[in-house]
């Protein structure tokens, strides 16, 4: 190869452009969460016109947005709770409401007997009953809330909790701290966890008699499951208001006449 062959040669390698080593970049698994949360660098955040101090890490940012994932969880169960009761509710006020107005029209039947009769302590006595129910603008009974009545019975089944001694102090400070974080149910159990640990219980002649001690069945009856064979003639007339379609709403109608007569 002569001298301006080898030139040639060597001009051409010059001119080529040199490969570029492509850079690796690891892959940080807290960004990549947050990144599809919305979450950008600090340069990116500052660049898009926000407050350089207000930036979170990664990290950061990952743990507010499964806080609040939890909390958006705790507050959709207690909304579906809250519709359950209104719909009950409603339900109740809507079926005692109907009762009334089927008792005052037969009142008021009764009372034109009386005019006919010309039987003036009856109609007197109709007249005010008929006045009476007519005065009520809510019903007396109300549903009651789920919550309050688990705190009432176990109130009722724990008088220790009322005795001012320093076990009933703690126990409702506890309650108290708990209540505020966590459903009313899990907040007894965790409190009465507490008050062990606190106030263990060490009565070894109790427990060698416990052991001897026959089991009793408990005369407590389950709760009776209502059914349209339940239901009075009475109520039947009530039906048509939990109709959907040309169905009963059975589940429904049957909890407006459980709530109604309690």
């Amino acid at each position: 190869m002569g001298l301006e062959e080898a030139n040639e040669v060597e001009d051409q390698l010059d001119d080529q452009p040199e490969q570029e080593q492509e850079e690796v970049i690891e892959s940080n698994p807290d960004e990549d969460k947050a990144r599809k949360g919305g979450w950008t660098n600090k340069d990116e955040w500052s660049d898009a016109g926000h407050n350089p101090d207000d930036w979170k890490s990664a990290k950061n940012f990952n743990e507010f947005g499964d806080l609040l994932q939890n909390y958006k969880g705790m507050r959709k169960e207690f909304d579906d709770s809250k519709s359950q009761f209104d719909e009950r509710l409603t339900n109740q006020r809507t079926m005692l409401d109907a009762v009334n107005k089927q008792k005052i029209a037969d009142l008021q039947a009764q009372r034109q007997v009386h005019v006919e009769n010309a039987d003036i302590d009856a109609f007197n006595s109709t007249q005010k009953q008929i006045d009476n129910l007519a005065e009520e603008k809510e019903p007396a009974p109300q549903v009651a809330n789920p919550a309050e009545d688990t705190v009432n019975k176990w109130n009722a089944d724990n008088p220790w909790i009322h005795d001012g001694s320093p076990k009933a102090a703690y126990g409702i400070s506890e309650f108290n701290r708990l209540k505020a974080v966590m459903p009313i149910s899990d907040a007894i159990k965790a409190m009465e966890s507490s008050v062990r640990n606190a106030f263990p219980e060490v009565n070894e002649r109790r427990q060698m008699a416990n052991k001897s001690e026959v089991p009793r069945r408990s005369n407590t009856a389950k709760p009776k499951t209502l059914s349209m064979k339940d239901v009075t003639s009475e109520e039947k007339k009530f039906q048509h208001m939990f109709m959907v379609g040309d169905k009963l709403d059975e589940k429904a109608f049957l909890q407006a006449v459980k709530d109604t007569r309690d």
